[in-house]
C-alpha cells in the first residue's frame, strides 16, 4: 500500500511482479492488496474494483507478456499498461563528482 485518494477512492499499491512461472497471480495479488489496505490504511479495499496494472519494467519480457495476456483474457478485471522507465546507461560512479553533483541538483 502506498496511498489512497479520498476524493476519487482510487488506491495505489506497489508490488513485485505478480507472476509465478507463466501464470499471473491475480487472486494472490488481490489478497495481498486487501490485507495491506486494512493493515496500513485502516480500511477495507472495495469488494469490486477495476485494477490498472502498470509496469515500468522493460527487461522481464516473459512476465510482461504473461500480464498482457491475462488482462486481454480478463478485461472485466482491469487493464495492463507497460510504461518502461529508462535510466542512464552510465553508472554514477563513472561520472566526475562535480558534474554528477550539478546534474543531481539541477
Amino acid at each position: 500500500y502506498i496511498d489512497r485518494n479520498a476524493d476519487t477512492g482510487n488506491w495505489l499499491f506497489r508490488t513485485n511482479i505478480p507472476v509465478n512461472g507463466t501464470t499471473f497471480q491475480y487472486d494472490t495479488l488481490v489478497a495481498y492488496m486487501r490485507k495491506r489496505a486494512v493493515q496500513e490504511a485502516g480500511m477495507a479495499l472495495p469488494q469490486d474494483f477495476f485494477l490498472h496494472d502498470i509496469t515500468f519494467d522493460f527487461i522481464e519480457l516473459s512476465h510482461i507478456e504473461t500480464e498482457k495476456a491475462w488482462f486481454a483474457a480478463n478485461p472485466d478485471k482491469g487493464i495492463f499498461t507497460q510504461w518502461p522507465l529508462f535510466g542512464s546507461l552510465l553508472p554514477p560512479q563513472l561520472v566526475n563528482a562535480t558534474h554528477r553533483s550539478s546534474i543531481a541538483n539541477d
